[in-house]
């Protein structure tokens, strides 16, 4: 395995345990933000970890109280 692979495994677990920033770890690895989150998905790591589905739920309600729908031409007919 060659230096970077092991740079770029490393970096991808402390994402992974939560001990560092998605975009810290891009940033050691020379990625930009989005490069880096394709490459936790292509190592299927989660972005988003810590919620339950309860907890992710109130956050979308609270979303939609805050952030109402625009009405589209399709919905005024």
């Amino acid at each position: 395995m060659e230096e970077q692979e092991i740079q770029q495994k490393n970096v991808l677990s402390l994402v992974g345990a939560g001990k560092m920033t998605i975009r810290h770890g891009a940033k050691l690895l020379g990625m930009d933000y989005w490069s880096f989150r394709k490459l936790m998905e292509k190592h299927q790591i989660p972005t988003v970890t810590g919620y339950t589905v309860d907890e992710f739920a109130q956050e979308l309600e609270t979303l939609q109280q805050v952030m109402p729908r625009k009405k589209t031409d399709e919905s005024r007919r």
